[in-house]
């Protein structure tokens, strides 16, 4: 899009409010877990050395996270150090009414090899400050479903750390969104990709690019409103 569809809005703090509303929880969520995370690289116990101590002190806090919220269905770390191979991934899940932890498999030779240092959520969170949200999209080796996930960066006196991420309830998030946008008028929410996350069109479901819908529909976007969330963006549209 160019010339208004790229234009940044002023005026849009009610509307970026409300959505940061529905995601603050989960904002809160992942920088308790950051703490946690942060503490142990404080006490020496953070990288490849220390999987059991890690594992042992952040499961309350992500067993925690997990029944408390609605819209968390996964939620755990992924930590760097300075070495370049100490990297890894400690990861929960609720299933079935309780709370285990996940096993990837992270040999690259494998079928079902997971290349978290690759994905989306991990990038976004690496390369950008505060809370980032990536999806809906397949998550071919973590849920085989599609998913929405929230990341964070750890970093310490400018050095990286990690990410801590959740995996989003689709429709609960999708959902509340939807009922956020709604009192603001003919708006869609879309990520960096122009893809939808929320909206209250039937023919605007999340995961779709919104740019076909504007060809077919000869609408346009009036102005893009910025939110709290890493390259989340609310769109307004307007009819030609």
């Amino acid at each position: 899009m160019s010339g208004d569809g790229e234009r940044r809005a002023g005026n849009g703090g009610g509307l970026a409010a409300d959505v940061d509303a529905v995601v603050a929880i989960v904002r809160d969520d992942l920088h308790e877990l950051a703490e946690g995370a942060l503490a142990l690289r404080a006490e020496g116990r953070y990288g490849a050395e220390h999987v059991a101590a890690m594992a042992a002190s952040l499961e309350s806090l992500c067993v925690d996270v997990l029944g408390r919220s609605h819209m968390v269905e996964g939620t755990g770390l992924v930590w760097s150090c300075e070495q370049a191979d100490d990297s890894g991934m400690l990861w929960w899940r609720a299933e079935e009414g309780r709370v285990a932890r996940k096993q990837h498999v992270f040999n690259p030779e494998s079928d079902s090899y997971y290349n978290y240092l690759g994905s989306r959520w991990f990038r976004a969170a690496r390369d950008s400050e505060g809370l980032a949200i990536v999806g809906p999209f397949i998550d071919a080796w973590g849920t085989d479903d599609h998913a929405i996930t929230a990341s964070l960066g750890l970093t310490h006196e400018g050095e990286f750390l990690g990410v801590v991420a959740a995996d989003l309830n689709v429709v609960a998030v999708t959902d509340a969104l939807a009922a956020a946008l709604r009192p603001h008028g003919d708006v869609v929410l879309v990520d960096d990709e122009d893809r939808v996350v929320a909206s209250n069109r039937p023919l605007l479901s999340p995961g779709l690019l919104l740019e076909p819908f504007l060809r077919r529909t000869g609408a346009s976007v009036g102005e893009r409103i910025a939110t709290g969330v890493h390259g989340w963006f609310a769109a307004r549209l307007e009819q030609g």
